[in-house]
């Protein structure tokens, strides 16, 4: 594994992105009005935040904490079988308005979404990997996308040939509206991994903040069969995910598959006390993940495996 010698940087590959309508962009009214959303609103001050200024606010964290480049991610609508997009789809950030974002800031890498449903998928992956797309980015259990479906193999065969990694959520989802849960089970990203793919997965599938590890022992278990097989920490420095973190730093194999990732804008808190702290929130996910004895290499990881330029 390279440290900054080998031109590394630390990393945060799991970073979301809010725009405005003007940009495509759309958040549904009811998702604002969710107590998580509330929560974050009002740790990081973003109760009345532009998409502009929380653009801004974002690069400024970025900018004062140890994370040197953070992937800003995309999120494709959803699209059934027939590849046309479900207009109940609640939250959208297109690829084009991560690829905006990001080629103003040094500090931040798009990361694109496309859903393997759509007509042109197989041509949006070609789009975005000339676009300098660091990765791929789906929630399967709320985009509807079934990991195995036998329909995608041409989809994981395309990321595979170019080396682009597909950071997929596992285990439940409860930011989102969900279709189907079980999209979320770590198992179904056999066929991903059969075809070569690097498959990060989001959370290693822990849920609800570390509350549920029901998903944790098929991760464990697959990162031992799938060299090709990862895991971000994105949410775990969230109220119970600190023991998650501890268990995973116990298996010699996990501890060297496991990529930093933070969930912005969800916020780190251990304690109840910490809802009050309005700090650089980067910042404080990195020292807790230090004092949880995350070690270096997890921070450069991500940098060594997606995609750049």
């Amino acid at each position: 594994m390279g440290l900054p010698g080998d031109g590394l940087k630390k990393a945060d590959i799991h970073i979301h992105l809010i725009g405005g309508a003007d940009e495509g962009c759309y958040l549904s009214g009811a998702l604002l009005k969710r107590p998580w959303a509330k929560l974050i609103s009002h740790c990081l001050g973003l109760k009345t935040a532009t998409p502009g200024e929380y653009v801004e606010r974002l690069v400024g964290y970025i900018r004062e904490s140890p994370i040197d480049v953070g992937i800003i991610l995309a999120c494709d609508a959803v699209y059934n079988e027939s590849g046309e997009i479900d207009p109940k789809t609640l939250f959208y950030v297109p690829n084009d308005y991560v690829f905006k974002v990001a080629s103003q800031y040094e500090e931040l890498l798009p990361g694109a979404s496309i859903h393997p449903n759509r007509k042109d998928a197989l041509e949006e992956i070609d789009r975005c990997f000339e676009a300098g797309s660091a990765l791929v980015k789906w929630i399967p259990n709320s985009q509807r996308i079934d990991p195995l479906n036998n329909r995608y193999k041409a989809f994981y065969r395309k990321l595979s040939d170019l080396r682009l990694p597909l950071l997929s959520h596992i285990g439940f989802e409860f930011t989102l509206k969900t279709k189907n849960q079980n999209f979320g089970d770590p198992k179904r990203l056999r066929l991903a991994l059969d075809e070569g793919v690097i498959v990060i997965g989001a959370h290693c599938g822990i849920s609800y903040a570390g509350f549920s590890t029901k998903y944790l022992a098929d991760w464990l278990a697959l990162v031992k069969e799938y060299p090709n097989l990862y895991g971000d920490l994105a949410a775990l420095s969230l109220g119970f995910g600190g023991r998650s973190i501890r268990k995973l730093l116990r298996d010699e194999i996990a501890k060297e598959r496991l990529v930093n990732g933070s969930d912005f804008p969800v916020p780190p808190l251990r304690k109840v006390s910490d809802i009050f702290k309005c700090g650089n929130p980067f910042k404080r996910d990195y020292e807790i993940k230090k004092q949880l004895g995350v070690p270096d290499s997890v921070f450069y990881r991500g940098y060594q495996l997606i995609h750049k330029n």
